[in-house]
């Protein structure tokens, strides 16, 4: 998964939720797209602290960017998506004092 915050050739902001890279790409292709800030959804690292304090920067990186313009489908998604990495890594208080979740 990725979000975006970008603007559209119009000149409109959006904020979507992409399931992939290709899905990203094909909604900005126009040179006259300025993207703001993309982030990859994912829980990587080597060991469990290192995983954890990924996760805590992702979280803070996703609630820094514009979520105004988000459906509820896609804010669902994103809390679905917190909500188990929150469990695999020990950071569901963080999330939840953030307000991620």
């Amino acid at each position: 998964m990725v979000i975006a915050d970008f603007i559209d050739a119009q000149g409109v902001e959006h904020c979507n939720l992409f399931a992939t890279f290709e899905d990203f790409h094909r909604a900005t292709f126009s040179p006259a797209c300025r993207i703001w800030d993309s982030q990859e959804l994912k829980g990587t690292g080597k060991t469990y602290q290192d995983r954890k304090e990924r996760a805590a920067a992702l979280a803070a990186r996703v609630k820094k960017m514009e979520t105004g313009t988000l459906t509820y489908s896609e804010i669902q998604t994103l809390r679905r998506f917190f909500q188990k990495l929150g469990a695999k890594t020990g950071n569901l208080r963080l999330f939840r004092r953030m307000g991620i979740l």
